[in-house]
Order: C-alpha cells, then structure tokens, then sequence
C-alpha cells in the first residue's frame, strides 16, 4: 500500500508515527476483502519539490497493524464508558423532570436567582446613574 502525502517541509520519521497506523488501516481493511499486504509505503512531496519515502517491511506493517487494533480497542472501550455515563446522565435527569417535589425546588430555586440577578441589576444601574450625575455636574474646562 502507498499513501502519498504533501507536506510544508520535509518530515522526520518520529513526526509521521499517525501516518503508519494509517497504511496499517489500510492493510488491514484491504485484507479483509481482497488479501493480506506485506508493505506499505508513505510517500511525501513537499511543496518546494522535495520527496521523502517510509517505507513499511512486513514486520513493521504487522507491528502497526497490531498497534492499530489495540488503539481501535480502547477506542471503543471509551465508546462504550462515554456512552454509558451519557445513559446515567439522561436517566438522572428523566427522573429528576418526572418528580414533581424536585421541579418545584428547581424553579422555586430558579425564581430565587432571577430576583437576585434582577436585584445585582437595579443596583448596578443605580450606581452607573450615580457615575453619571457626578460626572455631568463637574465645571467644564475652560481655555
């Protein structure tokens, strides 16, 4: 497999370890319909024409194939956590709106706020209108 790439400058081989676990991918997927592959190439062009090859031996194609299932693995095992944990959450608050004790403290707490806010508000716009005044009433500057 060969996957050309095009690049700003030239690259060194640690800063193109993403780019193996992708022709492994590939590997893995074209062996999956059509056979196994035994290397894989990544080609890179920079824009001012410099070219770069990295190339895979097939112990290092089946090193990231393997790395590339284990990423795959916990990408899926955090699936599965992020998506039980969403579960919890949208269970907790399904419980929370179908009691009505609890949605009575929840407003009773959210009118409660909005008093407080509209409270900060008034004072906030009396102090400005206070800023105001003094500041209409000083003498102006004569020359």
């Amino acid at each position: 497999i060969i996957d050309y790439k095009q690049a700003n400058k030239p690259k060194r081989e640690e800063w193109i370890e993403d780019y193996y676990y992708q022709i492994a991918a590939y590997s893995l997927a074209h062996e999956e319909h059509y056979g196994p592959i035994d290397q894989g190439l990544i080609a890179i062009c920079t824009v001012d024409g410099q070219y770069q090859e990295f190339k895979m031996d097939a112990v290092k194609l089946d090193e990231y194939e393997n790395k590339w299932l284990e990423r795959l693995e916990r990408y899926e095992k955090g699936r599965a956590e992020r998506e039980e944990k969403q579960n919890w959450k949208f269970e907790a608050v399904k419980k929370f709106y179908s009691d009505p004790v609890a949605m009575a403290k929840a407003e009773k707490a959210r009118l409660k706020e909005e008093a407080s806010n509209l409270k900060k508000a008034k004072l906030l716009k009396e102090k400005r209108d206070k800023q105001w005044e003094i500041f209409h009433k000083r003498p102006k500057a004569t020359s």
